[in-house]
């Protein structure tokens, strides 16, 4: 993914709508996690190492003081090494379901596994794509 084609144009939100995006391997609990933010079983989730999400999808909630979420499950993008034609499709369909910009990517990792290389050159990917606008928390 040279270049950056995205990173010139894209914006971080900071409006009445956040969508927020959830990266991780299969079987990482993207899903459930989506759900636990939207607070209502919106994403297909059970607990497989073969994964249930096959495509981009994003559900949305609307918060009491008016707020609303956006969350992008994702398939596990981090999988995809040997298909680089799925992985872009992926990340466009990613970027058309966030028409109004991107307020937080939320890597998802089990504590079943550990942490791996491809999960590290995923992220590193991913900074690379959008540029100096993404920062990476730690906490």
């Amino acid at each position: 993914m040279g270049g950056s084609a995205v990173a010139d144009d894209w914006e971080v939100t900071t409006n009445e709508k956040q969508t927020l995006v959830l990266l991780g391997r299969t079987g990482n609990g993207k899903s459930a996690t989506g759900n636990s933010i939207l607070g209502s079983k919106e994403f297909k989730s059970k607990c497989s190492s073969n994964g249930v999400t096959s495509t981009c999808e994003l559900k949305s909630t609307r918060l009491d003081k008016g707020l609303i979420i956006d969350v992008i499950d994702t398939p596990g993008l981090f999988d995809f090494t040997g298909e680089p034609d799925v992985l872009g499709k992926e990340i466009v369909k990613c970027m058309e379901l966030a028409m109004d910009g991107i307020h937080a990517v939320l890597l998802v990792l089990s504590v079943r596994t550990r942490f791996s290389r491809e999960e590290l050159a995923a992220i590193q990917s991913f900074q690379e794509f959008f540029g100096q606008k993404i920062r990476i928390l730690h906490w």
